[in-house]
């Protein structure tokens, strides 16, 4: 079995040099000129040409190319290719199956181009290679980041391969039609598709163009030979993904943390790389802070840390956060929000052994009037699909039922750090109450410091006042900010 191809950022990766692509790119370039020469003496018209361009040109020396890795599989113990019973359509495959998908399955060709319009065509290859990704077991990342090779990894990148040199033979022969190409390219950018899909359709029109200029000594041309293409997927794998997962599995910590810590991680892949608003641009984020604290601190070690810190945001943000143009500021305190939420949603559906901690952290908050990071701790556990403690105790106070109607009843009862979701969605409607709550309750907690226990009553939630320290901060002047008072 060949080497694999490392990048060429800290000589990993996850591409093998394998003789199919060589013997694909080498047929490629010993009739690079004669296909050209033929298109330029052909007198067909364009009707004609659309329909050659649903033959796959120099098919046999890629049938061959295919069985020689057939062939390759075979002898290293590999399923071939030709004989595969993984080889189904994505949409039939289970999340977690291995594959082995093909050029033919992303149905992709210049009649098809010319039937969707580059538009749609940018659109279907975006969803077929999101569909692809999201469906790769995460344990094949982990296998490659410590450097074993994934068949899975392989097979998913080696489609691409195959998907970029038919639509580059493809386009060779339909040359006339290579503007098509062009603008699914820029369909795919326009709609931020995902890093393979978009080198893949780069490729191929790169390449093609470069023969139609006839100029195979350009170094650029050069550079779009042989492996490139393959050495960039991998490129782009290895820092999307690949590297990342490297720093968790390479920190100097017990292997039962790094497991914790991997499994956090599988939550987390799913969590980003699912929803169909993916920032590709971005690595994969392997912090483990929250989960680092949980597993080291006492819950109410905890829970005043997060106070803390959320005090010290809503200092800086509550005022200008509730005026009409301080959509900037409502950003920042949503996005603490959502990540707290995220991280507490992630160490659970992770399994890792802490809930009972995360239910003792929920308590502390509720103590301290801390909602804020409260409701997003209640909102994780709620979306882990556990049934804990806390959930029961406080769910119910941040049902969002009505836009949290249950909640909006029970701000006014005291200082606080509110949970802003309903006050923000309250003032898209010019609806200024219960910012003005908001405020005048975080003036309050800030001035006395309270500390309340729970009582649940017969009619819902009442607070039982524990403890006050005055630490000199005026309600006035917070009010006077916001509302002009």
């Amino acid at each position: 079995m060949t080497d694999i191809l490392r990048s060429a950022h800290g000589g990993h990766g996850v591409i093998r040099t394998e003789s199919s692509f060589s013997s694909i790119s080498t047929a490629v370039a010993e009739s690079d000129f004669k296909t050209n020469q033929s298109i330029k003496n052909s007198d067909q018209s364009d009707e004609k040409l659309r329909v050659q361009s649903k033959v796959w040109p120099m098919e046999d020396e890629l049938s061959s190319s295919l069985q020689r890795e057939n062939a390759r599989r075979s002898d290293d113990g590999a399923v071939a290719y030709s004989n595969s019973p993984r080889m189904r359509e994505p949409n039939s495959i289970a999340e977690g199956d291995a594959y082995i998908p093909t050029a033919e399955l992303w149905g992709i060709g210049v009649s098809q181009i010319l039937e969707l319009g580059p538009t749609n065509t940018a659109r279907k290859l975006a969803d077929a290679s999101f569909d692809k990704f999201a469906r790769l077991p995460f344990g094949e990342f982990v296998q490659e980041a410590r450097e074993r090779h994934s068949e899975i990894i392989y097979d998913h990148l080696w489609a691409y391969n195959l998907l970029g040199e038919k639509l580059y033979f493809d386009f060779v022969r339909a040359s006339n039609h290579l503007d098509q190409l062009f603008q699914v390219k820029e369909g795919l950018e326009e709609i931020e598709a995902d890093p393979f899909i978009r080198a893949t359709v780069d490729y191929a029109w790169t390449k093609a163009v470069f023969l139609r200029l006839q100029k195979p000594q350009d170094k650029a041309w050069e550079n779009r030979k042989a492996n490139y293409l393959s050495s960039r997927l991998g490129d782009v794998l290895n820092k999307l993904v690949i590297q990342p997962l490297k720093r968790i599995i390479e920190r100097p910590h017990s292997a039962l943390k790094i497991q914790q810590d991997l499994k956090i991680m599988e939550a987390r892949f799913r969590r980003t790389f699912m929803p169909l608003n993916v920032h590709w641009h971005s690595p994969f984020q392997v912090s483990t802070q929250f989960a680092d604290e949980v597993r080291c601190s006492d819950p109410w070690t905890i829970a005043q840390v997060l106070t803390s810190k959320d005090k010290l945001l809503f200092k800086t943000y509550i005022a200008v956060a509730v005026e009409e143009d301080g959509s900037q500021a409502r950003s920042i305190l949503n996005a603490r929000w959502n990540e707290l939420m995220a991280e507490v949603s992630e160490c659970l559906i992770a399994r890792i052994g802490l809930e009972a901690t995360i239910d003792d952290i929920v308590h502390g908050l509720y103590r301290l009037r801390n909602y804020y990071s409260m409701a997003a701790i209640i909102h994780g556990i709620r979306e882990s699909g556990l049934q804990m403690e806390s959930l029961g105790r406080y769910g119910q106070l941040f049902n969002p039922a009505s836009n949290y109607q249950f909640y909006r009843n029970f701000m006014g009862t005291g200082n606080a750090l509110h949970f802003l979701r309903p006050t923000f969605t309250a003032l898209k409607f010019g609806d200024k109450k219960y910012a003005a709550v908001a405020v005048g309750d975080f003036a309050n907690i800030i001035h006395f410091n309270t500390v309340y226990s729970l009582e649940p009553g017969e009619h819902g939630y009442t607070s039982q006042l524990e403890e006050t320290a005055s630490v000199g901060y005026s309600f006035f002047n917070v009010l006077s900010k916001c509302f002009g008072f």
